[in-house]
């Protein structure tokens, strides 16, 4: 028999696993919903993103058709009837909403229409159908404007610029949402679909938000910038615990950038303590010696056993009479977004590089955008660069086999370095002056890592799909821009220095074998496949290949390692650089090194993106 108070304690407990059964149940119907509606925001924001990348994709195909440009593409056939219903049509895609009640893909009107429109600033209005038009094209000048002439050799996704980028007044309310750059609310976006992606989203943002904020303070206190950094510890844990009012810091600082406080914000990647501890903690085995090349800092990183090598066949060149040795070297220019560079961080692949190929890589710093603005720190690359493979130096050794290498900014100014020699009828003076009468060099092959290749405000499929990216928002890209260009509006003319995809075939034709890599979640991601398929059809070997699931410079950040994608990036960059140093040096300095291998050159396979692969000859386009 069970006592008075046994029974009392046998109650008690049933009731208390009644209550914890039952919390569970509810802490499990919450955790169910909740990813409900995870999963529902994120079906949501993928139709709203396959839609505007139909969208955008819509028009540049119609444009490529015609053989008109985007601008004027609309203007073929006029209805103002027709024009208020693409008004609508635009705003009704924006917020989700199909207009009509039925799907958009049965409604190629609306769906053209808001095409147009989602790049056309000055809200034109186009016929459904758009037949051929050969008055209207005549009338157009063959298909194309000064300066808005789309190339016949290549399909563009980026548009031409014009003057819906820069007049407010001309643009369409699609266009000014594309530009207000709205971030996403749920935790829905691509960012949070990968648990590493999603702590570095959260990261990046708090640590936006912090020092946003006590940049802002420090200014309204009138203290040293340097004051912000002890002023934002204690904001990361406010910030941390508060979502909403990090959200809100960060778009405020994006919608109006200053790029001193981002300079300030970047800033610690390249402090020389912070990049010390680096070397010292994860360089282990590696030896980094800073020397200057052109009057540029460089440091060179190479293993301690391939140094002491190295210096003996110099000191024996030396002792001989005889020229420096030959060594393979890796050129390597640093991204930042024309304002910085983040060598801290940069490290942790570099050193990768130099233990897997047995390379020497030479780390290049250029003058920094808004105080050196275009074209100076071009001007630093290519002269530095001409430095080290006309062996103008008095480094030990001469470089070859040479590779170049650009990651995101850095590889904007390494493709201009190379290719300036051959359009100095297009530079500014300064770049005249600095190179004239010089002869083409290029290098033996090249890599770029998510570059920049097409500086301009308008809009792209990427661009407009990656509006609210973390690193590289609408907001942020055009301010660097407009740094990198000291506010100026050259990057509308085409200039192919400032933005190397749009250079002549004759110069493109002069280029070695390019490989690049970059992320299909990339804003600039379209700046790839663009230059991608101008090169490919010019007969440069190589190979693109779009890492779908990874952001912007993917190889950046050391914790991404871990990321099977990220892996299989920097296995390919070793194996395209192992290549290069394994080949025979090439035939004069001008030259490029014939690709090594015969049959089973790399270089020669076909090009793989993703599961896809595309033959050596044909160009690569959406």
């Amino acid at each position: 028999p069970i006592s008075a108070r046994g029974g009392e304690m046998l109650g008690r407990s049933l009731l208390a696993g009644a209550a914890a059964y039952g919390a569970r149940a509810l802490y499990l119907e919450a955790a169910r919903r909740r990813a409900a509606k995870r999963l529902a925001q994120s079906e949501s924001r993928l139709s709203l993103t396959l839609r505007l990348w139909c969208l955008a994709t819509s028009v540049l195909q119609r444009a490529h058709r015609q053989g008109v440009s985007y601008t004027q593409l609309g203007h073929l056939h006029e209805s103002s009837n027709v024009q208020r219903v693409a008004s609508f049509s635009s705003l009704a895609v924006m917020s989700g909403v199909d207009s009509g009640g039925g799907s958009l893909a049965g409604r190629s009107p609306a769906l053209s229409l808001s095409a147009t429109q989602l790049h056309d600033g000055a809200s034109p209005a186009a016929s459904p159908a758009l037949p051929h038009d050969a008055a209207a094209e005549a009338a157009l000048g063959g298909g194309g404007g000064a300066g808005l002439r789309p190339a016949a050799s290549y399909l563009s996704l980026i548009a031409p610029p014009g003057v819906h980028d820069v007049d407010v007044c001309e643009q369409n309310p699609t266009r000014v949402m594309f530009d207000a750059c709205t971030p996403w609310s749920g935790a829905s976006y691509w960012w949070h679909l990968n648990p590493v992606l999603d702590v570095t989203k959260r990261a990046v943002d708090i640590y936006y938000a912090s020092l946003f904020a006590a940049l802002r303070f420090a200014a309204l206190a009138e203290l040293p910038t340097a004051a912000a950094y002890p002023i934002a510890l204690p904001l990361l844990g406010w910030f941390a615990l508060r979502p909403a009012a990090t959200a809100a810091e960060v778009w405020s600082g994006w919608m109006a950038p200053n790029m001193l406080q981002l300079q300030a914000i970047f800033a610690p990647l390249r402090w020389p303590l912070v990049v010390r501890v680096v070397r010292g903690v994860f360089g282990g085995g590696l030896r980094h010696e800073e020397r200057t090349l052109h009057g540029r800092r460089i440091v060179l990183m190479q293993t301690e056993e391939a140094a002491a090598e190295w210096d003996a066949r110099a000191a024996e060149a030396a002792a001989g009479g005889a020229p420096p040795p030959e060594r393979p070297a890796v050129l390597f220019v640093p991204g930042g977004a024309f304002i910085a560079d983040f060598e801290a961080a940069d490290l942790f692949f570099l050193h990768r590089w130099v233990r897997q190929t047995d390379a020497l890589v030479v780390y290049l710093t250029y003058d920094f955008a808004p105080q050196v603005p275009y074209p100076g720190p071009m001007l630093n690359v290519a002269l530095a660069y001409r430095a080290l493979r006309e062996h103008k130096h008095d480094l030990g050794f001469r470089a070859s086999p040479l590779a170049v290498v650009g990651l995101s900014a850095g590889g904007n100014l390494a493709m201009a370095a190379l290719l300036a020699p051959l359009l100095l009828h297009h530079a500014p003076p300064p770049v005249v002056e600095a190179l004239g009468g010089c002869d083409p060099v290029m290098p033996d092959a090249i890599l770029l890592l998510c570059p920049v290749l097409n500086i301009c405000r308008s809009p792209s499929p990427s661009r407009v799909v990656f509006a609210s990216d973390v690193l590289l928002p609408q907001p942020l890209l055009k301010a660097f821009a407009t740094a990198y260009d000291n506010d100026s509006d050259h990057w509308m003319v085409r200039d192919p220095i400032f933005s190397p995809v749009f250079a002549p075939d004759e110069a493109l034709r002069q280029l070695p074998p390019t490989t690049i890599l970059c992320g299909g979640l990339d804003p600039l991601l379209d700046d790839s496949v663009d230059f991608n398929t101008r090169i490919r059809r010019m007969g440069v070997p190589g190979e693109l290949h779009i890492y779908r699931s990874l952001p912007h410079t993917f190889v950046s950040f050391p914790h991404w390692h871990i990321l099977p994608e990220v892996e299989s990036a920097l296995a390919k960059s070793v194996q395209f650089l192992r290549a290069v140093c394994s080949a025979a040096p090439a035939a004069g300095v001008g030259g490029s090194a014939t690709p090594p291998g015969g049959s089973d050159d790399p270089w020669k396979k076909p090009r793989s993106v993703g599961s896809q692969s595309f033959d050596s000859d044909d160009g690569f386009g959406f």
